[in-house]
């Protein structure tokens, strides 16, 4: 017998891990959900590979009620969606594995998201093996705003003001709304005559022409119909009254018919002429 060996090398190349999608669109609801997570499995052939994953954000956009305008974001408020999106790297995971994700946001960090307001965040999850070879998914996070009612300021406005006098007050400072883009409109009630309110600057203006006490109800309402209310005081003092002269009463003359009177003939002196 003669034997002769044959030598076969096989040479391994690498094998990019691949990404099996499991959970990667999630929503986000001002004022009720403010947190959800999911997660992606990813396989690598390469039986000695331990990939890692990481993230970085690919998009922040926002759009209006419309969901045609383009909000304009902030650079905090970009930085408090992007930063609180994060991912863990399961610490079982060999050359297949999972990559889990969470996003969790304050209530403080969208409050001034309006009502049906959006805000899209991407954000990409790359999945990195030992050669360098990477993978990527992309996670969407839809925020979506809704109406936060508007709050009064009860700081004291009671005013005295002398009939006939011009009065001049901006109501519009008293009144906050956490949603930035919601515009206020507003109401006055039970103003004395001759004051009146615009409904879109809150400046009550006019000449005072009704004395009284009078309680000024003021409303400020949202753009989505959410109002607020509240009282102040104002004593509008009537004009002093000038009193009607008084003509000084004369003396009464007496009459003959007077028997008070010492005119009577029965009380007169009679004399006689003796000579």
């Amino acid at each position: 017998i003669a034997t002769q060996y044959v030598t076969v090398t096989i040479t391994g190349t690498n094998d990019a891990p691949t990404i099996q999608i499991v959970d990667v669109s999630r929503i986000i609801t001002d004022g009720i959900k403010l947190s959800d997570n999911g997660s992606i499995t990813f396989v690598d052939l390469d039986l000695t590979d331990r990939p890692v994953a990481t993230e970085v954000t690919k998009s922040v956009s926002a759009i209006g009620q419309d969901g045609i305008t383009t909000l304009v974001l902030t650079e905090q408020q970009r930085s408090d969606i992007e930063n609180a999106f994060n991912i863990v790297n399961v610490n079982t995971n060999t050359n297949n594995g999972t990559i889990t994700w969470d996003y969790t946001i304050s209530q403080d960090k969208i409050n001034f998201l309006g009502k049906g307001e959006v805000v899209t965040a991407v954000f990409t999850i790359s999945v990195i093996d030992d050669e360098g070879a990477i993978a990527t998914q992309y996670v969407t996070v839809t925020i979506t705003g809704t109406n936060d009612a508007p709050t009064v300021s009860f700081e004291n406005i009671d005013f005295e003001i002398p009939f006939g006098e011009v009065y001049n007050k901006d109501i519009s400072s008293l009144f906050s709304d956490k949603d930035l883009t919601d515009k206020f409109k507003f109401e006055a009630t039970n103003l004395p005559l001759g004051l009146t309110i615009d409904s879109n600057t809150g400046i009550i203006s006019g000449r005072v022409a009704q004395s009284g006490n009078f309680v000024i109800v003021i409303k400020g309402i949202d753009s989505a119909g959410a109002s607020v209310t509240r009282t102040y005081n104002m004593l509008v003092i009537a004009p002093a009254q000038i009193a009607e002269s008084v003509k000084p009463s004369l003396p009464s003359i007496p009459t003959n018919n007077d028997t008070n009177t010492n005119n009577s003939t029965n009380s007169l002196n009679n004399f006689t002429d003796s000579t």
